[in-house]
């Protein structure tokens, strides 16, 4: 089994449609799991045009304080990573921010009162499942109004973890940026596919990215750069390439194709590049 992890930092260079891509050409050949963990906007039932049935719910704790038993000490307060917690003892009220809090459990326990603050659940996103073909899918989607972060991120790669040796591969579409979440789902990836595009906000990211996974991946096979649209500048095309070199990873271009996602998996130079990139995989 491996794990593929496609990344690359800045938004809109189209990460979905190569992993969705990356997929379904594996797909034709082995037992494939493509994971949608953008969980703020997953992207690859729109892409794909099918719909995903819900199939279980991702929680995490909420605090519930119980005024009658705290004494006020402030604790929680001071030691909350979030600042999500106010008191204000004259009034004996307690303030929590559902919006700030992570879920962390810091608050209850460091708290020196048994049963001052209680566990409670709140939901933070639906995981759901679909079939197209031989691909199983499974996509991770935030409830509205929940903040996004690493913690939604990891409940649901801990969900599905136990499922990826009944494949071949394992193909992981990440969220944009460079943050916590993004960090974990490349550091378990036997390979990294970086998308980016030739623009100065696509080579900025791209940077910061590649940045990240020297320093922090150890253990991946190679890096594989995916230039998306790069008919769009020559120039900056060759700045990618030259970033390229710098980190030792190996280059696929993509041509800017003017289509709807779903009619561009079927158009033939779209799945030639990603048939290199698939000869890439395959290659020790």
């Amino acid at each position: 089994m491996k794990i593929i992890t496609v990344a690359g930092g800045k938004g809109g260079v189209g990460k979905t449609l190569i992993a969705t891509g990356i997929a379904i050409s594996l797909s034709k050949k082995y037992k494939v799991l493509l994971v949608d963990s953008d969980v703020d906007n997953p992207c690859v039932e729109s892409t794909l045009g099918i719909e995903c049935r819900v199939t279980q719910e991702i929680t995490m704790f909420k605090p519930i304080f119980n005024v009658d038993k705290c004494d006020f000490c402030g604790k929680c307060v001071e030691n909350c990573p979030e600042h999500a917690i106010t008191i204000i003892p004259n009034l004996r009220k307690i303030i929590w921010l559902e919006t700030l809090c992570s879920g962390c459990g810091i608050c209850k326990l460091i708290c020196p009162i048994e049963n001052a603050i209680l566990n409670d659940e709140r939901k933070l996103a639906y995981v759901k499942e679909g079939v197209l073909n031989n691909l199983h899918i499974v996509v991770c989607e935030l409830i509205p109004g929940v903040r996004p972060g690493y913690t939604t991120i990891v409940k649901f790669m801990n969900s599905i973890r136990n499922r990826f040796e009944d494949y071949d591969y394992v193909i992981i579409d990440s969220p944009p940026g460079t943050g916590s979440g993004v960090f974990a789902l490349t550091r378990i990836a036997n390979i990294i596919v970086a998308v980016t595009e030739p623009t100065k906000l696509g080579i900025n990211d791209y940077e910061k990215f590649m940045k990240l996974i020297q320093k922090s991946c150890k253990n991946f096979e190679k890096i594989i750069t995916v230039v998306n649209k790069f008919n769009l500048s020559t120039n900056l095309t060759n700045e990618i390439e030259k970033l390229c070199n710098k980190y030792g990873s190996i280059l696929i271009k993509i041509p800017y194709i003017e289509d709807i996602p779903k009619k561009i998996l079927e158009n033939s130079e779209f799945q030639l590049r990603i048939s290199d990139i698939v000869q890439l995989i395959f290659k020790s």
